[in-house]
């Protein structure tokens, strides 16, 4: 991660790079001081492993995200010339890179995700990140629900069982609970289909 950030920090040059590092993270704070130092930065809070949730032990966060399309999540590069001139780039993805046993492709590395969003970046911090007191102080309850992605052929939006980064906004269950959740009729049950627990 250091050196992809690096080489990132070299090619937008230094007036973006210093831009973005003002105003974003890219840490992990494993320590309570850092958590509670972070707390009155801004550039910290777009970052769940920066930041502690609110305190708010009667609040309840549900993570409702699809899964069972495969999706990007990293590339291989190469370089085709010398970088000499930072407004020409010289990098792309490296389509002789392949091992489809572990989901690499022409250069393209996929997991299961939402088509979109990787499994990781949709479930880590509601299965593990936010399960710690670290990171959750007061004990907020987090219920995920993944729905699996079956899609109805031909249908314009997937039909009403996709779950797709976009398409699951038309889930028949996804809808039923949000409902739910709004109108506290019935409580979601935590429903974890995918790998995520052991990733």
């Amino acid at each position: 991660m250091e050196e992809a950030l690096e080489f990132l920090w070299t090619v937008l040059g230094p007036d973006k790079s210093s831009q973005i590092q003002e105003a974003y993270s890219f840490g992990i704070s494993t320590t309570e001081e850092e958590i509670k130092r972070n707390s009155n930065e801004s550039k910290y809070w777009s970052n769940p492993l920066e930041t502690a949730l609110p305190y708010a032990p009667n609040m309840k966060i549900y993570c409702l995200y699809g899964i069972g399309q495969s999706t990007e999540r990293g590339a291989y590069y190469i370089n085709r010339s010398p970088l000499t001139d930072i407004s020409r780039v010289s990098f792309f993805i490296d389509n002789t890179v392949s091992n489809l046993l572990e989901g690499l492709e022409f250069g393209v590395q996929t997991s299961d995700g939402d088509g979109t969003v990787p499994l990781l970046s949709l479930g880590y911090m509601c299965v593990e990140g936010w399960k710690k007191k670290l990171y959750n102080p007061s004990g907020i309850q987090v219920i995920t629900k993944e729905y699996i992605h079956d899609a109805v052929p031909y249908h314009l939006r997937g039909g009403s069982t996709a779950a797709d980064h976009v398409d699951i906004m038309g889930n028949y269950e996804l809808l039923s609970d949000v409902i739910a959740i709004l109108s506290g009729n019935r409580p979601v049950e935590e429903r974890i289909l995918s790998q995520i627990k052991s990733v």
